[in-house]
């Protein structure tokens, strides 16, 4: 249900963002961008294109014992020289679907509860989603999960494959952890968690990372989005 997973593995390929955010490594966070914005001219209703605003990974630091913890800090902006520590932030927004296209930086989105993220193409071109539902039943919910099969089912939009990282992580440690999804150029699918520190709420660990595979859409599955 919503895909098979496996550990993240090393491919003859162009480095992507993904290859830094390894197990037991400390990320400072920013403040990411949750502004609301409006439903996108052209495209179906309750799609907004995200701000994707960019970041960097900056090259990680080490501290305690032998320096074995390290640390690396997120600013805004890009890396020219390393493009693989830059990242593109898709936010969600509660009643839409905030979408980006995935000819640029890879993609993190987050944090997830439930939500899905799906990679998509409109007019040929791919793109990856982000649909916002909030509580089950809500008013927000079943609008942006309507809005979604309406396109799918319209033909407007082909989905290539989507998954809800929440499926493929241990359950959140209430007010510690975050779970997230990172999306590469590539058309790769990660599901990550983040554990807070509760000193400092930007500074978190990564827990856990997984990188899953889905064929295609599941059909049967009832929490799927394009079967609602």
């Amino acid at each position: 249900m919503g895909g098979l997973f496996r550990p993240p593995a090393t491919r003859d390929k162009v480095p992507e963002m993904q290859e830094k955010l390894i197990i037991g490594r400390y990320l400072e966070l920013p403040g990411f961008d949750k502004s609301d914005e409006n439903d996108a001219p052209g495209w179906p209703a309750h799609f907004v294109t995200a701000p994707g605003r960019d970041y960097r990974i900056k090259v990680s630091e080490g501290s305690g014992f032998l320096n074995q913890t390290r640390t690396s800090d997120v600013f805004f902006g890009q890396s020219a020289n390393k493009p693989h520590r830059n990242f593109r932030w898709l936010h969600w927004q509660g009643g839409k679907i905030t979408f980006l296209s995935l000819n640029g930086p890879d993609i993190l989105t987050g944090p997830m509860s439930g939500c899905w993220v799906v990679i998509f193409t409109m007019a040929g071109q791919p793109y990856a989603c982000h649909i916002g539902t909030t509580a089950a039943g809500s008013t927000k919910s079943l609008q942006a999960r309507g809005a979604w099969a309406a396109a799918v089912q319209a033909g407007t939009v082909t989905p290539l494959a989507a998954f809800n990282p929440t499926r493929h992580l241990a359950v959140a440690n209430s007010g510690f952890d975050d779970h997230y999804a990172v999306i590469t150029q590539s058309q790769q699918l990660f599901a990550m968690r983040l554990h807070r520190l509760g000193s400092k709420d930007t500074l978190n660990r990564i827990a856990e990372m997984h990188e899953v595979i889905c064929n295609g859409v599941v059909p049967g599955d009832t929490g799927h989005p394009n079967f609602i």
